[in-house]
């Protein structure tokens, strides 16, 4: 009866002891919850009475894991994925403190009992945990390697898990051998799933920056769009009073004619940024609006046709702002001052179509091969910064299933080159 209190006891200062090391990582205050008077004496008699029916060491730790991230979520309130990262810092902190307090009792050679060394070692473990608490700020250094590059996380991860199995492999070094490769079997699998999370959790963080980026980038675009369609109705009544003064100014009906048409294309060239904005992708209306101004301080008319104002697709908008970004810098760039490039937007079948046409050289079946490749260019000036933007872009459309296609044409006695994206 009284080991089996002073096991109780034991786990008991245990289980504090990881508890306020996680407070101070989580940069928490200490409060006596329900939950933590509740969950303290009840997981340290089921860690000792585990000690007495179960007489295997390594299924007794690997329930105990589990015991210990459940702790972690009622008393700390956060997701299991979390409870096992708390637990592996937690563990190797507090593994790290009885084996340190252990080296000066061995090299003394100090005789003392089990039991002893037990309520000794967590004792000291307990009392460092505290002064960790109220001296140490560990959450600096917690939020400090949460936000560090992905290979430095990786190798403390990674460091972390060589130490716990070093330190484990040691307290179950009398295990079996099939017990020895389900051990090994779990390490692997854990650093396996912790190194495959924090990429994956980086990942997610590249494609935030890139999608504020994209919003930072265009949304004042967009204000300046809705500005210009402010200007146009103040502008409204001018222009009606312009239209009925027209047969007063216009002497016979193809002077009239010809002053209907030139206004009515102006009113439409005019209208470009009033029908950006009925797209239900803000960014790609102040993208486009962005490329059209672009395109005018070269000389160039950008002519968008819109069909469909519902675009769908499953590619998330800053992707579809680059993907269109390169085609639309290419026909940019290739094309002569004066020119027209006409942009065909349309979606149906949950897939976004764009069509890009500007005047260029015929291309043949071969040569629109070579133009995906990476590395190829027909640029003679600075070649080395070219040939990746199609190459690129052909990736990104493989890996949504999409389709890109080249087109020639000739119309009014000029080659057309049509890139289709359909996505």
């Amino acid at each position: 009866m009284l080991s089996f209190i002073q096991n109780i006891f034991i786990y008991f200062i245990e289980l504090l002891s990881f508890y306020f090391l996680s407070i101070n990582f989580k940069q928490n205050r200490f409060k006596l919850t329900i939950s933590l008077s509740i969950s303290l004496p009840l997981f340290a008699t089921i860690f000792t009475i585990m000690d007495i029916f179960l007489s295997n060491p390594v299924i007794t730790f690997f329930i105990q894991c589990i015991c210990y991230i459940l702790f972690f979520k009622i008393n700390l309130h956060i997701g299991i994925q979390e409870g096992v990262y708390t637990y592996l810092i937690t563990f190797i902190i507090n593994i790290t403190i009885q084996f340190a307090t252990s080296i000066p009792i061995q090299l003394l050679h100090i005789s003392l009992t089990n039991v002893t060394m037990q309520l000794m070692g967590i004792s000291i473990t307990f009392i460092c945990c505290m002064l960790f608490y109220f001296l140490v700020p560990l959450h600096n250094l917690y939020l400090q390697a949460l936000h560090t590059s992905i290979f430095t996380q990786l190798v403390l991860i990674n460091t972390g898990i060589l130490y716990v199995a070093i330190i484990l492999f040691y307290r179950f070094h009398s295990i079996s051998t099939l017990e020895t490769t389900l051990f090994i079997v779990f390490l692997i699998s854990t650093a396996i799933g912790v190194n495959g999370e924090i990429i994956n959790a980086n990942l997610k963080i590249i494609k935030k920056e890139k999608k504020l980026e994209i919003y930072t980038q265009y949304l004042p675009i967009v204000e300046e769009l809705i500005d210009q369609v402010r200007i146009k109705q103040h502008k409204h009544d001018n222009e009606i009073q312009a239209l009925c003064a027209l047969p007063l100014t216009c002497s016979t009906y193809e002077e009239l004619s010809d002053a209907l048409e030139q206004y009515s294309r102006t009113a439409f060239q005019n209208n470009v940024p009033i029908e950006l904005l009925k797209l239900n992708y803000k960014l790609l209306a102040g993208f486009l609006y962005q490329k059209t101004t672009e395109a005018a301080k070269k000389g160039i008319t950008l002519s968008i046709s819109i069909k469909n104002f519902a675009l769908q697709t499953i590619v998330p908008e800053y992707e579809l702002l680059e993907m269109t970004g390169i085609l639309l810098d290419n026909a940019i760039e290739a094309t002569a001052e004066s020119e027209i490039i006409k942009v065909s937007i349309d979606s149906y079948q949950s897939k976004f179509c764009i069509s890009i046409s500007n005047p260029g050289p015929v291309i043949d079946t071969k040569l629109q091969k070579l133009m995906f490749k990476k590395g190829y260019t027909t640029k003679s000036i600075h070649p080395e910064q070219h040939g990746l933007g199609l190459y690129i872009l052909k990736r990104k459309v493989s890996s949504y299933n999409g389709m890109i296609q080249l087109d020639n044409s000739k119309q009014a006695g000029k080659h057309i080159l049509t890139f289709q994206l359909i996505i």
